[in-house]
């Protein structure tokens, strides 16, 4: 046994929301989310030593060294904690998640599923440490090595679907201190809580975000109703927009509706289906899953962008982009709450029409009163019948009401922000270039966000003045040279072509449709 180690002590808190499943469901939802036997929320350690492990910038001889071959010759000199909730979650949100049969872009039959997020704000303790062997190189490799990891946990994204921007930590209160049990001294400070803090590593700087990575930032205002929905239940309304927790100005606990990423991640998947499919020729059948159409190799670009599921761990991939969750301005929870419970209105017998407003039209009235000229955020209670196709006429029991939300400023919602991170490979380029070909349909208005895009509603207006993108420093695109750069959404399209964008999306389209005809 080594009698040295570093020890890193920290507060992580989510940026956005969380999930990391446990065992078993919940009485709310069908995937819960994973709890100490005290009850408390907890990141696993494995979660956190995987990720830390995939981020730390070090050769990759270090990181097989300190974290573990994969032949487990030795174990890991890098032990992570369990981190467990220091903040406590007062609001467990739940998400209601739905398949999409991508032959007839319906919801798939069989998959409807429910799971526990921890929302933005909750902080988790975290302790890390570096206990290098008697046989280990010096002691500076030690501090690489804890100076990395300390570096890395600024980046870190852990738990499910962090490709559609969940799980994304912020990192505080980073302490290390070094622990020396060769003396009699060491061994008592130890004990006592007392090992020397050490400053330099301490404050070792985040690893820049944007290392080696594009993030394009979309700022955006809606022309219509735009929401995700989920069913409401003894409401006027049959659905309603989906709302997530948030930290308010004075610290206490808000709401804010919100887009997730996979909403719009899924619009823009689909979108760029039907560019490469048209450009290629690729057709879809029913008696050819799509999957495994993906497999055959037809799509490279799209799968390298967007990643496939697979049935064994080696047929799944990655994809190399990822999309934030887009809130909304938020808004004091005791409002919304009068809106989301609002008693449903009943009739006084059969054939009489209730004359006074309803609860649910009273509670949204001031909720815009109270919001509208603040944030620019309002919402519309309304409600759809369904014609009976045969008669012309409206159909018997089929009255559905909707809570749409609605807003007239380019401020009220978050900029739709997506990252794409280079792969290393010969299909980065071609990649990008599908990426910008969907972003640019976006930014002309052809995609559609949310719930009912096929009844009206999901317009956006994008200024493409107003577009950023910034290119990372380490970021490689074809043979241009790394640099950083902030640029617009013209000069972007420039940097694009000057880096053979074009004629690498034009090559990978002839060899899919040389490959389809074969």
């Amino acid at each position: 046994m080594n009698a040295r180690r570093w020890t890193i002590t920290a507060t992580v808190t989510t940026a956005s929301e969380l999930h990391l499943g446990g065992v078993g469901g919940h009485e709310t939802a069908d995937d819960a989310l994973a709890r100490d036997g005290a009850g408390r929320l907890v990141i696993p350690g494995t979660s956190l030593a995987g990720v830390l492990r995939r981020a730390v910038d070090l050769e990759p001889a270090l990181v097989n060294h300190w974290f573990g071959p994969e032949n487990a010759d030795h174990a890991a000199r890098v032990w992570v904690s369990d981190a467990v909730e220091t903040t406590e979650a007062t609001v467990i949100d739940t998400r209601t998640h739905v398949g999409i049969d991508r032959f007839t872009g319906a919801a798939k039959d069989g998959i409807l599923y429910t799971t526990e997020v921890v929302p933005p704000g909750i902080g988790f303790g975290v302790e890390i440490r570096v206990v290098p062997l008697p046989s280990d190189p010096a002691t500076n490799d030690a501090r690489t090595v804890v100076s990395a990891c300390i570096a890395a946990l600024h980046s870190l994204s852990v738990g499910a679907k962090t490709g559609s921007g969940r799980g994304r930590l912020a990192v505080r209160d980073v302490m290390v201190r070094y622990s020396d049990l060769s003396t009699p001294a060491g061994v008592l400070a130890a004990l006592r809580g007392q090992d020397p803090v050490d400053a330099d590593l301490g404050a070792t700087p985040a690893r820049p975000a944007l290392a080696g990575n594009v993030v394009f930032r979309l700022p955006w205002r809606p022309d219509g109703p735009v929401q995700v929905t989920e069913s409401w239940a003894d409401h006027e309304a049959d659905r309603g927009p989906i709302t997530s927790s948030c930290v308010l100005e004075d610290g206490s606990v808000g709401r804010c509706f919100v887009i997730p990423g996979t909403s719009v991640r899924g619009a823009m998947r689909s979108h760029a289906e039907r560019i490469v499919r048209t450009l290629t020729g690729v057709r879809t059948t029913p008696d050819e899953a799509f999957i495994d159409q993906v497999r055959a190799g037809d799509m490279e670009a799209l799968v390298h962008l967007f990643g496939a599921a697979g049935a064994e761990e080696d047929d799944a991939c990655r994809g190399a982009i990822s999309v934030s969750d887009v809130r909304s301005a938020p808004f004091d929870a005791a409002l919304w709450r009068k809106v989301r419970n609002a008693e449903k209105r009943t009739a006084k017998n059969g054939s009489e029409r209730p004359t006074e407003r309803s609860p649910a039209a009273v509670a949204v009235d001031k909720f815009n009163e109270s919001l509208h000229g603040s944030t620019g955020l309002w919402l519309d209670l309304v409600t759809r019948n369904a014609i009976d196709r045969w008669t012309g006429g409206t159909k018997d029991a089929v009255l559905f009401g909707t809570v749409e939300v609605h807003a007239d400023r380019l401020d009220t919602w978050q900029p739709i922000e997506i990252t794409f991170t280079p792969g290393g490979t010969d299909t980065d380029l071609a990649s990008l270039a599908l990426l910008t070909i969907t972003l640019r349909d976006l930014v002309d208005g052809w995609i559609a966000l949310g719930h009912g895009t096929t009844r009206g509603a999901g317009a956006v207006t994008i200024d493409p003045a107003a577009v950023e993108v910034s290119v990372g420093a380490q970021a490689r695109i074809g043979d241009r040279p790394p640099a950083a750069t902030t640029c617009d959404w013209t000069e972007w399209l420039d940097l694009l072509d000057a880096a053979g964008g074009q004629a690498a999306w034009t090559e990978a389209v002839r060899q899919a449709r040389t490959k389809e005809t074969a």
